[in-house]
């Protein structure tokens, strides 16, 4: 009689105790039906702030769990989960010793469905803790072990362990008429949501607005959805207790928050509640009709577009819903003809053939992602300055510091503002430096460190001594990397040989 029970507290205002009453139900019959209205219900019971650092965060939920006081229950899966699987191991052996309770069956699907802890680390936990929900004999834990096991993941070599064991089946339940009372209760006291799409509709139609996603944070918020918040933290001003809250919340709900836009993005960066950034491949289809494109403000495409697929990225590109991308990532040249589109940066790959354009960008990469250099920089140069481009801000080219002096060269005639080199792993000789020439002579260099080992931290010096005497005037050095003594004492010997050949104003070594 525990639901009838439970009916009863709760219509008298006794929340906690229809809780308990429900999980003493659920323990009899678990039942996927009793375990979604003991979870609305403990929802609606206070919850105690926990430390937002991370180390007294968790010795303050340690200590709480220490309790075994069912009536936590709330506060411990409401808190923040921890990064490192080996903490998160922590708190499911201390969740599970409190026996079985539908609301640690439910926080721990829920952290199954976020894809959570699935490295090899995370393996030893997540059997143990699927191993006793079976033992629990909950039903929605079949389903899910059901499910997994079509996937091609690290969730179904998990799962792999109950192939052949016999997993709980649904049970019949006996108090249905008291379970549908509570369940009207329930829908009948729970705050109407707002209807969101209107808001989101202007959030598409306007992707430039804060104020229109800030309205739609309101109303998340008021909805209970956390979107709400990741919006207004990405909107108010940066600092390491927002930054650290940000990630949990993608962590947690960024699956969800993709939908099936997910399957068509790799990589997706979220700004201002949204997604900004993102890889495709041309492979898939890119369906550019989709809505969700309005806020995307860069894109790289994973993949060199064969020939056959540049009318499929043109016509991408040129679709009303990317007109706010301002940065690509990987175009093919012949795939900007007629594109009529205004960017801040444009990442080109080869062929470099004659093209007729309309889109402009202040910035444009020369470069090629996926093979090593085979054009040598006088091709380069002539095909940029025959283009659309030639008179761009700025102009990056993808080389090694070798080609510091010809660059230069080039530089004195040319009508960009200012030049860089910069490092990109191609072929077996990556470029350690990122090299900024201006038009006053002076240069930025920033050591990206010994890319996977193979390159030594000189190179400088030479391209540095190859340019003609006194030709730079002012040379800063930054660290993109920490240096340890050692580097940092053959970078300054083999900088300050290429300087002989100079008399610059100003010298700032790191």
């Amino acid at each position: 009689m525990s639901v009838a029970k439970a009916n009863k507290l709760l219509a008298a205002g006794k929340i906690a105790g229809a809780v308990e009453q429900l999980v003493q139900a659920w323990r009899a019959t678990p039942s996927a039906r009793i375990a979604r209205v003991a979870v609305a219900l403990s929802a609606r019971l206070p919850v105690q702030p926990l430390p937002a650092k991370v180390r007294e965060r968790e010795a303050a939920w340690h200590a709480l769990a220490k309790k075994r006081d069912p009536a936590q229950l709330p506060t411990l899966l409401a808190g923040e989960w921890p990064v490192h699987p080996r903490e998160a191991r922590a708190r499911v052996e201390t969740l599970i010793a409190f026996g079985p309770d539908p609301r640690i069956v439910h926080a721990l699907h829920g952290l199954w469905a976020a894809q959570r802890y699935l490295s090899n680390a995370g393996i030893v936990m997540w059997r143990k803790a699927l191993r006793v929900l079976v033992a629990w004999d909950d039903p929605e834990t079949t389903t899910l072990i059901r499910e997994s096991t079509k996937a091609r993941s690290n969730q179904s070599h998990i799962v792999a362990i109950f192939a052949k064991r016999k997993l709980p089946e649904p049970r019949e339940l006996t108090e249905e008429s008291a379970l549908a009372a509570i369940e009207g209760t329930i829908a009948s006291t729970a705050p109407k949501p707002t209807d969101t799409s209107a808001l989101l509709a202007a959030v598409y139609d306007d992707p430039a607005s804060d104020a229109a996603r800030m309205v739609l944070a309101d109303a998340l918020l008021a909805n209970g959805d956390p979107r709400g918040e990741l919006i207004q933290l990405q909107l108010a001003p940066p600092s390491s207790k927002t930054e650290a809250r940000i990630k949990s919340l993608l962590r947690a709900h960024e699956k969800a928050w993709l939908g099936d836009f997910g399957e068509l993005i790799g990589h997706p960066v979220f700004r201002r509640g949204f997604v900004a950034e993102a890889s495709v491949d041309i492979e898939e289809s890119f369906e550019p009709e989709r809505r969700e494109w309005r806020t995307l403000e860069a894109i790289r495409l994973r993949q060199r577009p064969e020939e056959r697929h540049y009318p499929t990225v043109h016509a991408f590109l040129a679709h009303d819903n990317l007109a706010g991308v301002r940065r690509v990532d990987g175009i093919p040249v012949p795939a900007l003809a007629g594109l009529a589109r205004d960017y801040d940066r444009l990442d080109v790959l080869r062929p470099l053939v004659p093209i007729r354009t309309h889109a402009r960008t202040r910035t444009l990469a020369i470069g090629d992602t996926f093979v090593p250099f085979t054009i040598g920089l006088a091709e380069v140069f002539a095909w940029f300055d025959a283009s659309p481009f030639a008179s761009v801000d700025t102009l990056i080219l993808e080389r090694y510091e070798a080609d510091l002096p010809h660059v230069w060269r080039w530089f004195q005639q040319a009508k960009v503002a200012r030049v860089v080199l910069r490092p990109r792993f191609v072929g077996d000789e990556p470029m350690a430096w990122e090299l900024a020439i201006e038009r006053d002579g002076s240069m930025v260099a920033t050591w990206w460190g010994k890319l996977f080992g193979e390159r030594e931290p000189t190179g400088l010096g030479d391209a540095l001594a190859a340019l003609p005497a006194n030709s730079l005037a002012a040379l800063t050095l930054r660290a993109g990397v920490r240096l340890d003594a050692q580097v940092k004492k053959e970078i300054l010997g083999d900088v300050k040989r290429g300087l002989r050949a100079h008399k610059p104003r100003t010298v700032e070594l790191f």
